[in-house]
């Protein structure tokens, strides 16, 4: 049987697309005041309890857009279009960016995150899915901040970095994510490995945060390389680079 054209698949692949949408209305009717805009901002009780099913949801239409080759931001916009929009009033439920990635060296390997607008900040989250034959499977989620009550724990995460497969077919994946803004302009940076493993199976190797106004990090063969730039004195305003190398030793990085 040929497969039929992506645009004639699109209804069913958002048969879901009335659940999605009634949250994401859920979600903009949810008003804002000016105060609100505080640091950290306040979340509201009805958003913290609506993001998850909005997350979950939004999980279910990415897979269904991989499963029948669509472009995921696309598919995402014919799904709910006003999705993208700025509403100061009415932040919730914004999408304010996806990003698609995958290796070159292993085209089985994609990696969706979503981000979500909220008042102040976005918030991220993250599927990683492999194809297996002709399907693809979710086989990792990231989420760092799914209940919070305010925005200083919301995690916003950079493009991730997707390593070459090793001999044995596996592949390492370098999270990083800065939350928790100061005035001073400093961050948290959250940096985590995974091994993916070529069956679909993964493991965390690696994981710690670090303190920064500035950073640069670059996932390597064998493990990562990082740089911060932070206060060298808590009496001036000078910072200082502080470089940190981690290297691959078994099941643990170093």
């Amino acid at each position: 049987m040929p497969a039929l054209p992506a645009l004639l698949l699109l209804p069913c692949i958002f048969a879901q697309a009335p659940m999605l949408e009634d949250t994401f209305r859920k979600l903009r009717q949810i008003e804002v005041s000016p105060e609100d805009y505080s640091i950290p901002a306040p979340l509201s009780p009805k958003a913290v309890q609506l993001l998850p099913k909005y997350k979950s949801e939004l999980k279910r239409s990415v897979l269904s857009a991989l499963q029948s080759n669509l472009d995921i931001p696309s598919a995402i916009q014919k799904a709910l279009p006003n999705a993208f929009d700025i509403d100061e009033r009415h932040p919730y439920g914004r999408i304010a960016g996806i990003d698609v990635q995958s290796s070159p060296a292993d085209p089985d390997l994609r990696a969706v995150t979503i981000h979500l607008g909220l008042i102040s900040e976005q918030q991220s989250f993250l599927t990683l899915y492999r194809r297996n034959n002709s399907d693809w499977l979710p086989i990792m989620e990231w989420d760092k901040s799914p209940n919070d009550s305010d925005e200083s724990s919301t995690y916003h995460l950079a493009p991730v970095q997707l390593g070459k497969p090793d001999a044995n077919g596996n592949a390492l994946v370098l999270l990083a994510a800065k939350s928790g803004h100061g005035a001073n302009g400093s961050y948290e940076l959250n940096v985590q490995v995974h091994r993916i493993h070529r069956s679909g199976t993964g493991q965390m190797l690696f994981e710690s945060s670090f303190g920064a106004k500035a950073h640069q990090i670059q996932l390597d063969t064998d493990g990562f390389r990082l740089e911060t730039m932070y206060f060298s004195s808590p009496h001036f305003g000078c910072c200082e680079p502080t470089p940190y190398r981690y290297q691959l030793q078994g099941d643990q990085l170093v």
